[in-house]
């Protein structure tokens, strides 16, 4: 199983990894930005390590016995593609404006969250919701502050 500190490792790097990318598309005005690629990231990084820790408890003899039970598995496959469909109605295009795309992430990774709820994984949620704050309320005011200072949209 992993640790507490393994969690804030991965999360960490898949949140920096999807900064490094959305701070390249911010920079060239794209419609999905800093937030929603590390949003993504982050949420991506929640459904492996959930899956992990399945197949870690399996191998413990603590989890899923029998078929019936590994077919979790379908169910969280399932999820991760309806959610996706959820996440892309609230993606709007106005006069060619898009708007929506993080909230469409934020739909994705609170799914992630109440997946990994769902199955127990409460260190690994509560470590999750600590770097989806931090993208939201801590790199959105980088996000304004960037834009204001060095991507003028003129």
């Amino acid at each position: 199983m992993l640790t507490v500190t393994d969690y804030i490792l991965r999360l960490s790097i898949a949140m920096v990894s999807g900064f490094l990318i959305g701070i390249e598309r911010e920079r060239k005005d794209k419609p999905a930005g800093l937030k929603t690629h590390m949003l993504v990231s982050i949420g991506a990084s929640l459904f492996v390590l959930s899956a992990l820790e399945l197949v870690s408890a399996r191998a413990a003899n603590v989890g899923p016995t029998s078929i019936e039970e590994l077919d979790l598995m379908r169910v969280v496959g399932g999820l991760i593609g309806g959610v996706g469909f959820l996440g892309a109605g609230a993606i709007i295009q106005r006069r060619g404006d898009i708007e929506g795309v993080t909230t469409a992430s934020t739909i994705w990774v609170t799914a992630a969250v109440g997946m990994v709820c769902g199955l127990g994984q409460l260190r690994l949620a509560g470590v999750a919701i600590g770097a989806i704050l931090v993208t939201l309320f801590i790199f959105g005011r980088l996000e304004d502050w960037l834009e204001e200072h060095y991507f003028r949209r003129d």
